[in-house]
């Protein structure tokens, strides 16, 4: 299959998912009861100011009409106005996303990093200390809640050791050289719980691909264990563990808004929470509508990579 056609039909079949997650979040402003420019300004508000906003945001018109005036307008990259800061919504999250961005490209590298050769060798010694060790640690980060994650590594680099600053936030984009040290501790506690995930899934996937009979034809031939596995197995058991990541990463890309209030980061997820908490519908509804489409970029980016990664899809 040539790889355009099938980027093309998979971005068609997004087509539906965009026009279901675009009603939702048109809809969130509507589904509350009463009047949505009372809600946002609040029963005190001037009626001038009301006024104001009903005629800005069209709720004067139907329904259907402001639905297609506001998806057009989006799909022209206006997202709106904030009804608190009036700040064009599309730049406030262009402001954030980048230091969302460079948690989670961190967080996911850090995963890596550890859950691959975690998986790996818990596969290749199956049953054994190491491989029940893997397991505990896999078990212990799925179930360990990431803001206890985060206050626990706040209290023994920040606190006790003194490594590292423990809240705050410079951009890696603005000043590396500072930027990374406030971008380590947030990243090490995502990374270590979609570590857990990743390694449990590299670690069965492994276990699969070793029971191939390619992989005792590889072994037949004279090679090592370790040319066999890295050589022959590694990247028909990525397979899963990208479409794992895929997911993460696009979750991550979403806003992490626990570890990102935690540490004082000004990324998407606090902007959400911020919105949220004024009411600021606008807002909401622009960051749920981009973060859609980040995620769904993403799933595609995932396809391709599969699609390269296994010939048997292209035939």
């Amino acid at each position: 299959m040539n790889i355009l056609v099938y980027i093309f039909k998979r971005i068609m079949a997004a087509i539906p998912v965009f026009i279901i997650v675009s009603i939702v979040a048109f809809m969130l402003i509507h589904l509350l009861p009463g009047d949505p420019a009372i809600a946002m300004l609040g029963r005190d508000a001037d009626p001038a100011q009301l006024e104001s906003l009903r005629h800005e945001m069209g709720l004067y018109d139907p329904l259907p009409v402001q639905y297609f005036n506001w998806v057009g307008a989006a799909l022209q990259g206006d997202l709106g106005r904030s009804a608190l800061t009036r700040q064009p919504v599309m730049e406030a999250i262009n402001s954030r996303f980048p230091h969302t961005l460079s948690l989670a490209l961190l967080a996911i590298f850090i995963a890596l990093l550890v859950s691959l050769p975690a998986g790996i060798i818990a596969a290749a010694r199956q049953n054994s200390v190491l491989d029940r060790g893997v397991m505990f640690f896999a078990l212990v980060g799925v179930s360990l809640p990431s803001f206890w994650a985060g206050i626990l590594l706040i209290i023994l680099f920040a606190v006790t050791l003194g490594w590292l600053p423990g809240v705050g936030w410079v951009s890696i984009w603005e000043d590396a050289s500072v930027g990374w040290r406030y971008l380590v501790l947030p990243s090490m506690t995502l990374g270590f719980i979609l570590a857990a995930a990743c390694a449990r899934m590299t670690r069965s996937s492994m276990l699969e691909v070793l029971r191939q009979d390619y992989m005792r034809t590889a072994r037949a031939k004279g090679l090592s264990e370790i040319k066999t596995i890295i050589g022959h197995g590694l990247k028909n058991a990525f397979i899963p563990v990208v479409t794992i990541i895929g997911i993460e990463f696009g979750w991550l890309l979403g806003g992490t808004t626990v570890v990102e209030t935690l540490f004082g980061i000004p990324g998407v997820g606090r902007l959400v929470v911020h919105s949220i908490s004024n009411r600021d519908y606008p807002m909401i509804q622009g960051v749920v509508l981009y973060v859609a489409v980040v995620y769904m970029l993403v799933n595609l980016l995932v396809d391709v990579i599969v699609l390269y990664l296994n010939p048997r899809i292209r035939s």
